[in-house]
């Protein structure tokens, strides 16, 4: 999945075999509900680089549930269940994707703009840290425009 995470992020070329491979929607389950949460954390990732590569990429994977895969990520995997403690690098990396889920002209479907800014409001309102701050403001901004 690592490997995919960094094809993913390269050229646009390489960002579309990736998805010409057709393991996209295997990413989006993984993000989604996967038990192991750096698996989770790496697929949304992934989902994030696909994503900021094109319009045409970001909308594909907003039709095959990303946003919906993000928001299971976080919700199954945001704190560690033995100590308590925020997996906050998980967190930033979604709400980075978010961002990414909402970039571009033109801009997403409104069904898939309404649950990304629940979701980024969530992240907002109950977790304070700078970067993840930052990345929900610009899933708002990107949303907007």
């Amino acid at each position: 999945l690592w490997g995919l995470v960094n094809f993913a992020s390269g050229p646009g070329e390489v960002t579309r075999a990736v998805v010409d491979a057709g393991v996209t929607p295997f990413i989006v389950e993984l993000a989604g509900a996967h038990p192991v949460p750096t698996v989770a954390e790496n697929a949304a990732w992934a989902l994030g680089n696909i994503a900021g590569d094109s319009t045409q990429l970001r909308d594909l994977v907003l039709g095959l549930g990303a946003v919906d895969a993000v928001n299971g990520a976080i919700t199954r995997h945001a704190s560690d269940p033995s100590s308590g403690a925020l997996r906050i690098g998980l967190i930033r990396n979604c709400a980075w994707t978010l961002g990414n889920l909402m970039r571009g002209k033109p801009p997403p479907a409104r069904e898939y703009v309404e649950p990304a800014i629940v979701l980024a409001s969530s992240l907002l309102q109950n977790v304070s840290d700078d970067e993840v701050a930052i990345d929900a403001l610009w899933c708002f901004a990107y949303a907007s425009e």
